[in-house]
């Protein structure tokens, strides 16, 4: 995927923890959970065993473009 920015025209990517796993931003989601949220995470290793009430999410995206918008970046 190219990106608008000239200095660095591809991604943006995500790079996990691990240093090695990575994927697109632009289908990247930053979510929070409650407490029982997060027993079900560490239960089932995977976002897919959470409950929808349990977790509140986030494009990546849409926080890339409010930061663009309000520091007039190009990211």
């Amino acid at each position: 995927m190219a990106g608008t920015n000239e200095t660095f025209p591809f991604g943006s990517y995500i790079v996990l923890s691990d240093g090695s796993t990575f994927d697109v931003a632009d289908d990247c989601t930053i979510v929070m959970l409650t407490e029982k949220g997060q027993t079900q995470l560490e239960s089932s290793y995977d976002m897919s065993g959470v409950d929808d009430d349990e977790s509140m999410g986030i494009p990546l995206r849409v926080l890339i473009d409010m930061y663009n918008e309000r520091c007039g970046s190009n990211l």
